[in-house]
């Protein structure tokens, strides 16, 4: 388990000597008759340069929606949304459970299972998703109430008199699962999409965009030609496959939870997502319900 918060803090720290940081927000990229870019800020004076990469976690469709290539990337970013909770005591008699390691529930439902991880003083506990089309900023009541089950029922942790804080946060999710990255011409290279393993493959990621930055375009061919931010939206596996996928790992969501559901129920789902989309193309099963209950109604 890696904190992320402290990892980012001392990697920004490192690194300062050599990077600018504006506290800005990047609104969008323009390519100038003199073939510069210029990004446009939230506020001030635009940057001006040669290249840029939008790296900017499940934000960066904003981006790229109000960039001069926006009509050429077919595919969508997604707001993969995650609450944690932080358990500690305000009560000298009460300690705050001690963990040796970390606990953990098998996957649930295609995405990991409720974890309890030590936190300096305090007990991380995660986590919750779901998929959106835009952010949601405040912890929703039923992953809170998921997560503090969890703690109780699978991992047997004693909740009374504890305080919690509630973490929330996005995975950069494409609406096809597969990351996008790479370059959408000689100026601009786009890298999103890799939802929660994109810390653990950052180092590769890295390697490839520096490649580029520098001319070098031999590195990780196969994986760009997989993530081509140009590509058309990727189906999934025939129907019947897909649905199975869908039904067994929705059940297990249940089942962690106590609950069951009937396979009707989720049959019906299944196919109203696909009613929404072309007619042949499969929706990977992570993201059924989002186009069951988001596409196209927002």
């Amino acid at each position: 388990h890696v904190n992320a918060r402290v990892f980012l803090n001392f990697f920004c720290k490192e690194v300062s000597q050599r990077v600018s940081y504006l506290d800005n927000k990047a609104t969008g990229i323009e390519k100038l008759a003199n073939g510069k870019l210029k990004v446009n800020l939230a506020t001030g004076e635009p940057i001006y340069s040669d290249r840029a990469v939008v790296c900017s976690g499940a934000f960066s469709g904003e981006v790229v929606a109000s960039s001069y290539f926006s009509s050429r990337v077919k595919v969508n970013s997604l707001f993969g949304v995650g609450s944690a909770l932080l358990l500690s005591s305000d009560h000298s008699y009460i300690p705050t459970p001690e963990l040796q390691g970390i606990l953990r529930t098998p996957n649930r439902g295609g995405t990991c299972g409720v974890h309890a991880v030590p936190c300096g003083d305090k007990l991380y506990v995660g986590a919750s998703s779901f998929v959106s089309r835009y952010p949601i900023v405040k912890p929703q009541a039923s992953s809170v109430l998921a997560l503090l089950r969890g703690a109780e029922e699978f991992l047997n942790l004693e909740l009374h008199k504890l305080s919690i804080e509630v973490l929330t946060g996005f995975r950069p999710l494409s609406d096809d699962m597969v990351p996008v990255i790479g370059a959408v011409d000689d100026n601009v290279f786009l890298m999103y999409g890799g939802g929660r393993d994109g810390f653990t493959w950052a180092p590769h990621h890295a390697r490839i965009v520096s490649n580029w930055a520098e001319g070098k375009t031999s590195f990780g061919l196969g994986w760009l030609k997989l993530c081509n931010p140009l590509r058309s939206k990727y189906s999934f596996i025939n129907s019947e496959p897909g649905y199975k996928l869908y039904e067994k790992n929705k059940k297990g969501s249940y089942a962690q939870h106590g609950k069951q559901v009937d396979s009707s129920k989720l049959k019906d789902i299944y196919q109203s997502a696909h009613s929404r989309v072309e007619q042949g193309y499969m929706i990977h099963p992570d993201l059924v319900n989002y186009y069951h209950f988001e596409y196209n109604k927002i």
